[in-house]
């Protein structure tokens, strides 16, 4: 977006039209207004995305604000950027973007300073927070780099980083030296300006290079809503009197309830690999537990009352019986074993009338896709299909979500 799209959006005639037309759809307004002589393109842009605000952005529908459609795709959503639990006299966030982990930190701190070196964002940016009453952000038209370089005030309680992971061409960047800014970088700047540090990476980015790259981490964050991983971070705490070893918080937001996990790094969970047993349940922890490589250590430490086992350290959890509410995952009852005979499974669907069932699978050779296609069979309904490899073995398991708290006796793998 440019000043002069920012300029056009802005004026009342144009507020007018949108408001207006707010609800109807983007390209049936498109093309109801495009004899006329306005940028229409613009406007049914603009609508689009306050449409998709109404969910992600609450706050940002709500105020009408302006939402350039890059910055929209790359932001995180007010549910995630809440999740991020820091509060303190003075926060520096080096990436402010559309501005959304600003506005929720400003909510926790006394003052906030932004910085957003594009012009016409910067616009955006000043002109959105009017409307959403911040009055505690200060933003300023500077790239994180001029600013540590020049900076001499006092130590921030947090500096917090979400580096742009797209090039000019918008394509995804997958190497973090390669992210703007540059992160590791800049660290030796940041180290003596901040009581703690908080740098945003990708979801898909490898835990492993994170804590090559930050040695110093003092924590590990993975952010999970409604079983969907939204955000990783790595915490760098330089507090004189931290003395807990590193760790890893999971927080996960579902149905409007969230709730945090946390693990010494170093702890995998001691649970033995079993795959000698046809489960009565398994159990898929949140995949937030997958990303932070804590699925043994959720079972070993939080519920060690269940009988069970992984079939791999990052598989299902298999059991005879379950204990326990408020588990962080999904919990499948199953109804009947098989070995994976394409075939014989789909006559065994066909027998109970099953046309629509959803697929889960860890460590299984075949696609999503793929076993669609071999069963014939749609996405939908209330069963559930779970592939798993058990004995070096192909299986799949016709179950349904669990609702009760009773269990039955183990039962041997055979065919």
């Amino acid at each position: 977006m440019t000043r002069e799209d920012f300029y056009f959006l802005t004026s009342d005639k144009i507020q007018r039209l949108i408001e207006e037309n707010l609800h109807r759809d983007p390209v049936e307004f498109a093309l109801s207004y495009s004899q006329n002589d306005f940028s229409v393109a613009l406007v049914s842009q603009q609508l689009k995305y306050l449409r998709k605000a109404e969910t992600k952005l609450p706050s940002w529908f709500h105020a009408r604000c302006i939402i350039p459609g890059l910055a929209y795709e790359q932001c995180s959503s007010e549910t995630t950027a809440a999740m991020k639990n820091f509060q303190g006299q003075h926060c520096l966030d080096l990436t402010c973007g559309l501005g959304v982990d600003t506005f929720s930190l400003a909510k926790k701190f006394v003052l906030v300073t932004s910085l957003e070196p594009d012009p016409a964002l910067f616009e955006v940016i000043c002109h959105n927070f009017q409307k959403l009453k911040a009055t505690n952000i200060s933003v300023l038209n500077q790239s994180a780099e001029v600013f540590l370089q020049n900076y001499q005030g006092p130590v921030f309680d947090l500096v917090y980083a979400d580096p742009s992971r797209r090039d000019d061409s918008g394509n995804r960047i997958h190497n973090l030296r390669d992210t703007s800014p540059d992160m590791v970088a800049l660290f030796p700047l940041l180290k003596p300006l901040a009581r703690n540090i908080l740098i945003k990476l990708s979801p898909l980015f490898d835990i492993a290079e994170a804590y090559r790259l930050f040695p110093q981490a003092s924590k590990l964050w993975v952010f999970s809503v409604n079983n969907e991983c939204k955000e990783l971070l790595i915490e760098i705490n330089q507090s004189s009197d931290f003395t807990q070893p590193t760790q890893v918080e999971i927080g996960l937001f579902r149905d409007k309830y969230q709730s945090n996990f946390v693990f010494p790094a170093s702890e995998n969970g001691h649970l033995e690999r079993n795959t000698d047993i046809l489960p009565n349940f398994i159990a898929e922890p949140d995949v937030a537990f997958y990303k932070a490589r804590k699925v043994s250590a959720l079972f070993s430490l939080y519920f060690p009352q269940w009988q069970g086992a992984l079939n791999y350290p990052d598989g299902f959890f298999l059991s005879d019986t379950v204990k326990g509410e408020h588990f962080p995952g999904r919990i499948f009852e199953v109804i009947s074993a098989h070995p994976y005979k394409p075939r014989q499974i789909q006559k065994y669907l066909k027998s109970l009338q099953i046309s629509r069932i959803n697929i889960v699978k860890r460590h299984f050779p075949q696609t999503t896709k793929v076993i669609r296609q071999q069963l014939h069979i749609q996405e939908g309904g209330e069963d559930f299909l779970i592939c798993t490899t058990l004995k070096e073995k192909n299986w799949c398991f016709h179950a349904k979500r669990y609702k009760t708290n009773e269990g039955t006796a183990i039962r041997s793998i055979s065919e």
